[in-house]
């Protein structure tokens, strides 16, 4: 994956070789995966992509092969863009006479995240990506979730994991919301697992609680329960694998959609320190 940082127009160019071409596997679409975060300094323009070719011995040189705008896409999210190739421009990729280059011009306010540039003989799907939902699921990417009433950060904290997990704090009810996601990742199965460190301190005699839901408005699914797990019996200041049942109705019932949410809702006893929330998945 590479962060391209700053804003206005920048360029990153990717040469290929008359033998790398030979043996490439070309298709009718040239896709990358773009991730856009959740801030913007303007809400309203998140800016666009263009696709530019060039194969000088050729006299080919700044030719342009398209543009996709981003303001539409979500944000928080990878998602795939796609351009696709006339029979021509795929002509002088099997049998052209020199190395080709490929020029994209990022057009914003603000960083993407770009990843896995390819050609492909099928249009992709514009979002989301595997990968994404995957690390939306992996908590360790603050761009990845939000709250209205806690406080959220990432940080390496946990032993033997190099790298960050969330951190919650919250003195009474709070929110956490996932970005958008795969929704298909929950069916069939029976359980959500998620890592979870429940701070020292707060109710001597009651000790919190956090409950899952879920919505995926494409599909009409709005707050559907997935469950609650009690902090009551749990250790604390320890890392522990706390497991909610699905409902069979949440498990079977609902069609795989995109665009769907997780929503954690924690009931703190009021600890000074934060809770840590680390790898949530769904197992059969």
């Amino acid at each position: 994956m590479l962060w391209v940082g700053g804003s206005g127009y920048r360029k990153l160019t990717r040469t290929f070789t008359v033998d790398e071409m030979q043996n490439a596997d070309i298709g009718t679409y040239i896709a990358l995966d773009i991730f856009i975060p959740n801030a913007q300094k303007n809400p309203w323009w998140v800016g666009d992509v263009q696709l530019f070719w060039n194969v000088p011995e050729a006299g080919i040189f700044s030719q342009y092969l398209g543009r996709v705008d981003l303001t539409p896409l979500p944000r928080g999210n990878f998602s795939t863009v796609s351009f696709a190739l006339t029979e021509n421009v795929q002509s002088q990729l099997r049998f052209g006479p020199g190395n080709v280059t490929f020029t994209l011009a990022l057009n914003g306010d603000g960083g993407f995240a770009l990843d896995n540039f390819r050609m492909t003989n099928v249009l992709p799907e514009s979002f989301p990506s595997v990968r994404a939902t995957a690390r939306i699921l992996a908590m360790d990417n603050i761009d990845d979730w939000s709250s209205e009433y806690a406080t959220l950060w990432a940080a390496t904290d946990r032993p033997n994991e190099n790298r960050p997990v969330l951190h919650i704090q919250s003195s009474g009810w709070s929110r956490i919301v996932s970005a958008e996601f795969d929704q298909s990742v929950i069916q069939r199965k029976r359980e959500m697992a998620l890592d979870l460190k429940i701070p020292v301190g707060g109710n001597a005699h009651w000790a919190g609680s956090l409950a899952a839901s879920l919505d995926c408005p494409a599909m009409g699914v709005y707050s559907l329960w997935l469950g609650q797990i009690s902090f009551q019996d749990l250790p604390k200041n320890e890392w522990k694998t706390i497991l909610v049942n699905i409902p069979e109705s949440a498990a079977s019932s609902v069609t795989p959609a995109v665009g769907c949410r997780l929503f954690l809702d924690l009931n703190s006893n009021g600890p000074e320190n934060a809770y840590q929330l680390d790898k949530i998945r769904f197992i059969d």
